[in-house]
């Protein structure tokens, strides 16, 4: 690697792909969290708190698509601490909420995917150290 791109290309693949699954499943929520979670077969009684999800979800993803475009490490380094925190979060939390049937089963494809990138970017992380 150069001086100039010290960011691992596995990183910036796993950014890219963080940023478009991110979009694909935040923008339904941010939109339309009713007709989505409809969709995926399970009701909602507070569509607003879908919304910051989706807010949050969308957000998340553009950081992804800005440090996607980074050429050193330290430019990304604390988006990388701040995507495992939300990723290991966001698994817990989506397995507890299909474990104790607040969320349907077809929460279990977002639990593995964010499962998926939290030991990717801790794996990038770790091993940049």
């Amino acid at each position: 690697m150069s001086e100039t791109n010290n960011i691992p290309k596995g990183l910036k693949n796993t950014f890219l792909a963080h940023f478009i699954l991110g979009l694909v499943m935040g923008i339904p929520f941010l939109l339309f969290p009713e007709g989505y979670a409809e969709m995926l077969n399970f009701t909602i009684s507070e569509p607003m708190a879908y919304r910051l999800v989706g807010a949050a979800i969308v957000a998340f993803s553009i950081s992804s698509w800005f440090a996607y475009r980074k050429l050193n490490w330290e430019s990304v380094e604390i988006l990388v601490l701040a995507e495992i925190a939300w990723t290991i979060l966001g698994t817990i939390v989506t397995i507890w909420g299909v474990v104790s049937n607040d969320f349907p089963a077809v929460a279990w494809i977002n639990a593995i995917a964010m499962l998926g990138f939290a030991i990717a970017f801790s794996y990038f992380f770790f091993t940049k150290k």
